[in-house]
């Protein structure tokens, strides 16, 4: 049994398109401020307390990004994209020409998420692959494990 009650605002609806683009992962900076990012390559930030939706919104890839990744603690935003990338951005200036690191992949990357202390990134990609990515400065280090193939 529930010991809370949990309520619900309609605060943006991020509708799809003709050319078919719609939101596709979210993920909360704080409380009230989430990062969204769509089908068509762009990421957004909406402050729910503010009249503005979305208070921002950018193209960061060509291509769909499947999921956004954030931590408030490095201030650190990462995004995965069907263009065999994860990108890596600064949260208080994100745009294409201020990419802080990328990383490829054989094949479109289907996730991306940083360590709530931003000193690591988890990638899984259609390449069969998850790799971990250290964000330490001076350690450009990755580490590569293969997926099985699923047996029929």
């Amino acid at each position: 049994m529930l010991s809370r009650v949990f309520s619900h605002q309609e605060f943006i609806t991020i509708r799809e398109d003709a050319e078919g683009d719609g939101s596709t992962d979210f993920n909360f900076i704080e409380p009230r401020v989430l990062a969204y990012c769509t089908s068509r390559g762009y990421v957004g930030v909406v402050d729910t307390r503010d009249k503005k939706h979305p208070s921002w919104e950018n193209q960061l890839h060509d291509k769909k990004i499947g999921s956004v990744s954030v931590c408030s603690k490095t201030n650190t935003l990462v995004t995965a994209s069907n263009d065999c990338t994860v990108a890596v951005f600064d949260l208080r200036k994100v745009n294409r020409k201020s990419t802080l690191a990328s990383f490829s992949h054989g094949r479109a990357v289907s996730n991306g998420v940083i360590s709530e202390n931003g000193q690591s990134i988890l990638t899984t990609s259609y390449d069969d692959t998850l790799r971990i990515y250290s964000t330490v400065k001076g350690e450009a280090r990755s580490a590569d494990m293969r997926c099985p193939t699923a047996i029929h």
